[in-house]
């Protein structure tokens, strides 16, 4: 048993003796649809190339058969097995298939393994386990058995029931042990005379029967198109329903006919538990809603999330979308997907709550973890994110000192803030620039701008106990209010006093906003004039979720903004968080993000047709 790496992808070759004694050729590879024709030609070759090189057979049968084209195996066999979810999952099934056919096992090739964080950390263990020398055949027969990877007709032989793997700290030890066996061979060789038959039933492999390597009838997938690789073959196989044997028209039969089957099973379940006629409150359905997504993704999965977030998103957004054009659910939840071309900016009550469903979400799940760390104590709770509602931060931002404003949630806690530079804020900048002389363009029919801001308390320098306020800004189109940034961040901070963020325990005015230039996070430029609101959106749940900005993100299609207005209602860390197609690439120091950013819910909020805003939790 050889591992291959070819393409991009690891197979495992088996060359061994058939129940005729005849050489066979076999590969077992856990995506089958990966190689075409020409690949396997070329793994066949390579086949026989092993054997010649590794002297494979000698010196039993270098005289009796002497290895040439004559006497070669015509083919190579595609034995079945489990196929693998992704790309990435290649070199653990060779290992699963190799282990099964060392045990004498027979590989279950119906078996889909739901590859589960526990599933992913259990296998590693038992991997590294036998590498360093302290596995079983227990440890392993248990693992396949307990995952269905093999069949339960065939107990391990006796005989291939080890005590203990061997140990291999790296692949020079491998190479070392090789070493010392050739040797031993060549020993017994010249002094032993052995039995072929009974050398050849030796640990004998047996695999199932399987497909010929260049039969191109038995291969369906080489007459697929890229765009079936592309944009069906992924979903279906994620899904666990790629049939090898379908031609490009079933794909497409396929995937029209499971991709709503989410959405479709979340709408049947109500109508099973509450009849055809569904009359339920928005926060009935959003609450049927939740228990769904814990049971469809639970958070036993997200490590899928950090692997493939373009295809998590799309499978959350097929549900979404199937289950809000169902017209019942959305009456009540009084949302219209938005079907055509984004050609317009969000209102600032739809930028602000987009904010603060996961800005609130993320504080209500520091508040749980917190106390937790401190059950029974009840100690004072000092961490959270402070957000504050549209109409007092446009009354602050002018500096409008009011006894009705309500303040921020979370004094000195870091702030993110939604910009909304239009109307008197507008007018006030401009003043500014020209008073100033600041170039500037005057805007199109009082067009305004929208930003993001992020105001917190940091310290002077690194090691030191002083601290004092920081504000930067994240603008997805900078030239356009570059030039009146100081007047913003000086609005930011009288605002700030306004909402007593500031002023919250502060003694004797010790700390201070700290004095210079504006400070700017580069982030994605945006795509039209009219899009400034999503990106300040995104940028927003970037920063709550402990993320960076990637900025070689594109926003390059309109569909990426119809998105995430369709989906801002609802941010749920796990069940998406990338904004569509890959195109908002998130860097994070942590496989998947930090701990403390992640909501289990957020708070969802609907638009009354009087325009004030109703909190849903």
């Amino acid at each position: 048993m050889v591992s291959l790496h070819y393409e991009a992808h690891f197979v495992l070759l088996v060359i061994a003796l058939d129940d005729e004694d005849e050489l066979q050729f076999s590969v077992l590879d856990s995506k089958c649809h990966h190689y075409r024709q020409i690949s396997r030609d070329r793994i066949y070759k390579t086949m026989r190339n092993i054997m010649n090189l590794a002297r494979w057979g000698w010196p039993l049968f270098a005289e009796a058969r002497k290895y040439d084209d004559t006497n070669y195996p015509e083919h190579a066999i595609w034995i079945p097995v489990s196929q693998q979810p992704s790309d990435d999952e290649c070199g653990h099934y060779v290992t699963l298939n190799a282990w099964s056919l060392a045990l004498s096992l027979e590989i279950n090739p119906d078996v889909r393994i739901l590859w589960t964080d526990s599933f992913f950390e259990d296998l590693l263990d038992v991997e590294h386990l036998a590498r360093i020398g302290v596995a079983d055949w227990r440890l392993v027969y248990a693992f396949l058995r307990c995952h269905n990877f093999v069949t339960r007709d065939r107990e391990v032989p006796r005989e291939r029931r080890f005590t203990q793997s061997a140990a291999f700290d790296k692949e020079k030890d491998l190479e070392t042990k090789l070493d010392s066996i050739g040797m031993l061979e060549e020993v017994h060789w010249s002094e032993i005379k052995v039995d072929p038959l009974h050398l050849a039933n030796a640990n004998r492999i047996e695999l199932s029967a399987g497909r010929t390597h260049d039969d191109a009838m038995a291969f369906p997938s080489d007459n697929w198109s890229e765009w079936s690789r592309t944009e069906l073959v992924p979903d279906l196989e994620r899904w666990g329903l790629l049939d090898l044997e379908h031609t490009d028209p079933e794909l497409q039969q396929d995937w029209e006919a499971n991709v709503f089957l989410a959405g479709n099973t979340f709408e049947e379940s109500i109508q099973q538990r509450h009849g055809a006629d569904i009359v339920l409150t928005a926060e009935q359905i959003l609450a049927e809603y939740r228990e769904f997504v814990l049971s469809w993704r639970p958070f036993n999965m997200n490590g899928w999330l950090t692997k493939l977030p373009c295809p998590w998103f799309a499978d959350w957004r097929y549900t979404w979308e199937c289950f809000l054009e169902h017209d019942p659910l959305t009456t009540s939840l009084n949302i219209v997907l938005q079907q055509g071309r984004a050609n317009r900016d969000l209102f600032d009550w739809e930028v602000s709550i987009a904010i603060a469903a996961v800005v609130e979400a993320i504080d209500h799940h520091h508040r749980d973890l917190h106390a937790a760390r401190h059950p029974g104590q009840n100690p004072p709770f000092a961490g959270g994110l402070s957000v504050t509602s549209t109409d007092d931060l446009q009354y602050a931002l002018m500096n409008h000192a009011s006894p009705f404003l309500a303040g921020v949630s979370r004094p000195r806690r870091s702030c993110i803030i939604p910009l909304i530079v239009s109307g008197n804020l507008l007018v006030a900048t401009n003043d500014w620039r020209r008073k100033n002389k600041k170039p500037f363009k005057e805007p199109r029919h009082g067009q305004g701008h929208t930003i993001l801001a992020l105001l917190q308390e940091e310290r002077k320098n690194e090691g030191s106990p002083e601290t004092h306020f920081r504000t930067r800004s994240l603008d997805s189109s900078p030239e356009v209010l570059a030039t009146g940034l100081p007047r913003l961040q000086q609005a930011v901070q009288e605002a700030a006093h306004c909402l007593q963020w500031s002023t919250h325990r502060k003694i004797d005015g010790r700390v201070q906003y700290e004095q210079g230039e504006p400070r700017m996070i580069p982030v994605p430029r945006q795509r039209g004039n009219s899009t400034c609101g999503y990106h300040t959106v995104i940028n927003a749940w970037i920063l709550a979720m402990g993320l960076t900005p990637s900025l070689q993100a594109q926003y390059t299609e309109d569909k990426i903004y119809r998105r995430l207005e369709n989906n801002s209602c609802c941010c749920c860390w796990n069940t998406g968080f990338e904004v569509s197609d890959g195109v908002v690439h998130l860097q994070t120091p942590h496989s998947s993000g930090s701990i403390d950013g992640r909501a289990r819910r957020t708070t969802l909020r609907t638009k009354h047709a009087s325009g004030s805003t109703v909190d849903k939790r």
